[in-house]
């Protein structure tokens, strides 16, 4: 199947969580079957959003095939609903038949290469003079060829910021019913964002204020939220995530994320592990049983298995210039305070006294102590406290 979306409202623009309006129509298209999609606007619109405007595709549409037509603007349009007006077509003798969905909006199914012509004409015209498309329509089809579309909540039309919020929250519905059916808990759906991609397992209970997003992958028995905001992830079974972000990375079984804690794209955490209160971790991968418990920063590092981060430790990855990988072994003991300047390796077993700035290697097994010796000076704060 191929077919054209046509915008004329900026609202179709507009940002959904991580996707657009447009973005979920062409997702929603290419699962009713369309294998072959151009989404073109006029020219004003494509200046404003730098988009793609360009009329030159003719020659890429099949003769042989339908070419379908679409409003850029129907949020709530499911495939289901598609291939149901897909049958009213095929049942239908008349050529470039179309159905009516609004007084404003239609989708048209065309099929002799005439008809395709005539209508891709009308689309240059639009294009380049941002004259309504569907006006030019109605002055150039003939009147029997149009058949009512009863109205569904399907072809409801997002015409307007208000009505982007309502449909929004029709579509959120929609989705986080599909997840309660399957055993999902949603303790307050009305206060719970979940795209159409993601996928959840059973007995996982999302508290109020999550964002589940992108294509993310949920086990079972996870504890998510509340306000969590979670991108293109896959998370295990059993994880317990409260006042988070994760963007674009993997979480192991068991694991405890939060509260407060910011997991940054390409991290790779395994299972058993505890990413504490105010840890951000960044493009590091964590091997199982290691816990960060609390105000650390674990950055461009790899770290092994059994290893415990004090409070405050910091994997110094960049110089002002380019950033570096640290390296940590298996049963590493990081104290508090510490400063691990990459490039560096800890290796296995090794103790780094609190306060160190550590940045030669530490043998397997020994303790590095790399900080000042303590010196006090008696009866200093008598001498110069302030008259």
């Amino acid at each position: 199947m191929q077919g054209i979306i046509w915008i004329d409202q900026e609202v179709s623009f507009y940002p959904m969580g991580q996707t657009t309006l447009i973005d979920s129509m062409v997702q929603t298209l290419k699962r009713a079957g369309f294998t072959k999609l151009w989404v073109r606007t006029s020219r004003e619109l494509a200046n404003r959003w730098q988009k793609e405007n360009s009329m030159d595709f003719f020659h890429e549409i099949s003769e042989e095939e339908s070419l379908w037509i679409f409003p850029g603007n129907l949020l709530l349009l499911n495939e289901k609903k598609i291939k149901e007006i897909k049958i009213l077509h095929e049942q239908c003798t008349e050529v470039g038949t179309c159905y009516w969905i609004s007084p404003q909006y239609t989708i048209f199914n065309l099929l002799e290469n005439k008809s395709k012509k005539a209508f891709f004409s009308l689309l240059q015209v639009a294009q380049q003079t941002s004259e309504n498309f569907y006006s030019l329509v109605k002055e150039a089809i003939f009147r029997e060829n149009l058949h009512q579309v009863q109205y569904k909540e399907e072809f409801f039309v997002i015409d307007s910021p208000i009505a982007l919020a309502k449909g929004f929250k029709i579509l959120r519905f929609r989705v986080n019913q599909k997840h309660m059916e399957k055993g999902v808990v949603l303790l307050d759906p009305d206060q719970t964002y979940i795209d159409q991609e993601v996928e959840i397992g059973v007995g996982t209970i999302v508290y109020p204020g999550t964002f589940l997003q992108g294509k993310t992958q949920i086990g079972e028995n996870c504890i998510i939220g509340p306000h969590t905001r979670i991108v293109n992830s896959k998370l295990d079974s059993n994880i317990s995530i409260e006042y988070s972000v994760i963007l674009n990375s993997t979480i192991g079984k068991a694991s405890t994320i939060g509260p407060f804690a910011y997991i940054r794209p390409h991290s790779h955490i395994g299972s058993n592990v505890k990413i504490g209160d105010f840890v951000e971790v960044k493009n590091a991968t964590i091997a199982d049983n290691t816990k960060a418990s609390h105000l650390t920063y674990v950055g461009d590092a790899d770290v092994g298995r059994n290893v415990n981060f004090g409070c405050g430790v910091i994997t110094v990855n960049y110089d002002g210039d380019k950033k570096y990988r640290t390296i940590i072994e298996d049963n590493a003991f990081i104290g508090c305070n510490s400063n691990l300047v990459a490039p560096v390796t800890i290796r296995e077993g090794s103790f780094i006294a609190a306060g160190s700035t550590i940045t030669k290697e530490v043998p397997e097994g020994a303790l590095a102590i790399a900080r000042m010796r303590q010196e006090n000076k008696e009866g200093w704060r008598r001498k110069n406290k302030k008259k």
